[in-house]
């Protein structure tokens, strides 16, 4: 994130305005667990108070049916997907503070029913910087 943050086009966008809003949608499937708490608390770091991030990760639960396939295709791909339960994943997103209602499937924010199987076992969730992101 640093990279990304110390951007050109990242200053000409936000001058000295560090109130944004941050989408993290299926990228922490993708990325190890010091991955995401490292980037979690740059961004935390960067932002101002009144912040929020939307963050998505994928249940620890064993994949079974599709999910499973699309597990083996990554693992093939050198790309694994990483699977966590919710109290490691609040773990990894400190210092942010998840807001209520907390962690919803996906189809609880948005019918994805044509998108999403019950194989797929994915949470969504909002957070005002400060954590999961309240700041």
């Amino acid at each position: 994130p640093e990279i990304l943050l110390e951007s050109d086009v990242l200053k000409a966008l936000f001058g000295d305005n560090r109130k944004a809003a941050i989408g993290y949608t299926g990228i922490c499937w993708f990325l190890s667990d010091e991955q995401i708490q490292h980037s979690m608390k740059v961004l935390y770091d960067w932002a101002d108070k009144g912040s929020m991030v939307y963050i998505s990760y994928i249940d620890n639960s064993k994949p079974t049916g599709n999910m499973q396939d699309v597990t083996k295709i990554y693992e093939n791909m050198k790309s694994p997907i990483y699977y966590r339960n919710t109290k490691q994943f609040l773990e990894l997103i400190k210092p942010w503070k998840i807001k209520d209602p907390g962690f919803l499937l996906l189809e609880d924010w948005y019918d994805m029913s044509p998108y999403v199987t019950k194989d797929m076992k994915q949470y969504g969730g909002e957070g005002v910087l400060s954590g999961f992101l309240e700041k």
